[in-house]
């Protein structure tokens, strides 16, 4: 057999010093590491966004403080612009393009005309279906009587539902038109000199 010398080492160095030795600190327990809950992640992109957008908000506030205080948006003093007459007043020229830019819509008008127009001829239909439905003999006795009656009166009873519907329509762009008017005509009173 072979003879193995084998040694062991031993460092007793820690004898030779005096007094009690700090061993320092003792093992800590691992703990085991626990993984991130996804409602922690959605949690700090949440908020990571609102503050992010917050930053935004107030970035263009400031922004838009600074063009406006920057813009002028006052219209010109007379001195500035020529007068120009609009009917009976007189208006700076911004004031003239404002009245201009509230005139009523020249469409809305020639529709109104021409819902007159309709509702005129709807209503001498009816009047004239009318007339015919009074002076009609309807015989009791006479299925074909009774038809052509109904007929009458059923042509007559859509009649009356296309002319109050075309009326409600017309109406609508009645008090449209007479808005626009008001408007148009209270700016030029309130901004123009009457002549």
């Amino acid at each position: 057999m072979e003879n193995n010398d084998k040694k062991i080492i031993l460092d007793l160095d820690f004898l030779e010093k005096e007094g009690p030795q700090k061993l320092g600190a003792p093992p800590r327990a691992l703990e085991a590491v626990k993984p991130k809950k996804k409602s922690d992640t959605v949690f700090w992109v949440i908020l990571s966004c609102f503050i992010g957008f917050i930053v935004l908000v107030v970035i263009a506030a400031s922004l838009e403080e600074d063009s406006l205080s920057s813009t002028n948006l006052s219209p010109p003093s007379a001195s500035q612009s020529d007068s120009v007459i609009v009917g009976d007043y007189t208006c700076s020229q911004y004031n003239s393009d404002q009245v201009d830019s509230l005139k009523p819509n020249i469409y809305t008008e020639n529709q109104i005309n021409a819902d007159k127009m309709a509702l005129q001829s709807l209503s001498d239909e009816i009047d004239e279906l009318a007339d015919e439905i009074d002076s009609t003999y309807t015989d009791t006795n006479s299925q074909y009587s009774i038809d052509n009656y109904n007929s009458l009166v059923e042509e007559h009873n859509q009649l009356l539902i296309e002319y109050n519907n075309l009326s409600n329509a017309s109406d609508a762009r009645i008090d449209k038109f007479n808005a626009q008017v008001e408007a148009h005509n209270r700016y030029l009173a309130s901004h123009c000199t009457k002549n």
